[in-house]
This record gives structure tokens, sequence and C-alpha cells, in this order.
């Protein structure tokens, strides 16, 4: 019985060394192509954070600026009246339920952080809305104080 023949470079051979560069060739550049797409999907995030916050913040200052127009938000008692927006609302205002409900509905939300202050020897007082996530800047609003 005859052995079958096999033809040369099929069957039993090893990798050669051009085989090898092609492969790892072929690897590098998934992982370069894979490396360039992690900075874009981290600052798409960042990009969606920073609408979020646009977005709310802005909410906030609108009605916090509404509600001033109205005489409806007293800031006298600022530093001792704490974070929490509604307690901002004037008590001697005649819709006091309807402007705290408002301030707490627009400047609420946990993604927002509120402060209120009273610079010494300015003629206004300082609400400043911070991003609770922190990385951005926050937006200051400045309401004149009334002469009493």
């Amino acid at each position: 019985m005859a052995t079958p023949t096999v033809p040369p470079g099929i069957g039993s051979r090893g990798t050669t060394l051009i085989e090898l560069l092609i492969g790892l060739v072929i690897i590098a550049v998934a992982l370069a192509a894979l490396a360039t797409t992690l900075p874009l999907l981290t600052s798409l995030a960042a990009t969606e954070d920073a609408e979020e916050f646009a977005r709310d913040g802005r909410g906030c200052g609108e009605v916090l600026l509404a509600i001033f127009d109205a005489d409806s938000l007293d800031l006298s008692g600022c530093p001792a009246s704490g974070v929490d927006p509604a307690n901002w609302a004037d008590e001697d205002a005649p819709k006091t339920a309807e402007a705290a409900a408002l301030l707490n509905a627009a400047c609420g939300h946990a993604t927002l952080e509120l402060s209120c202050t009273a610079p010494a020897g300015a003629d206004y007082d300082e609400v400043e809305i911070g991003w609770s996530r922190g990385g951005m800047s926050s937006l200051n609003l400045q309401f004149p104080r009334d002469e009493d």
C-alpha cells in the first residue's frame, strides 16, 4: 500500500515570521481604532452633563427672576434661610404657597446646589446655582436689596 504524498507547504509547518508580524499589525490597528473612540465616549457624557446643568440651572434662574419681579422672593435672611429654595418665598406676598411650590419645582433638583449670600457692603444678595456633581462653573444671580 502506497502512502499518499503531501504537497510541500501544507500540513505540519509552523507560522512564519511574516505571518506573525501581519497578525500583530492587524491587532495594533484594531486597538488603535478602539483607543480613539474612548475619548469620544467620555466627551459625549460630559456634554450631556453640561446640557442637563444648563437646562436645570437656567430653569431655576428664570423662576427666581420671575418670582423676584413679582415681589414674591425674600432674600433678606439669605444666609439663615438655608439651601431650601422654598424658604425664599416672601411670607408677606399674596401667593406665598404658589411661589414656594414654583421655587421647589424649578430649583429643588438633586442635581442643583443652591447657596445664597448677602455680601457685606454690597447692595445686592447673590444666589449661586451650582452642579452637585462638580466640574462645572456655577451660575450667579444678583438681586438688588430693597431700600427700607
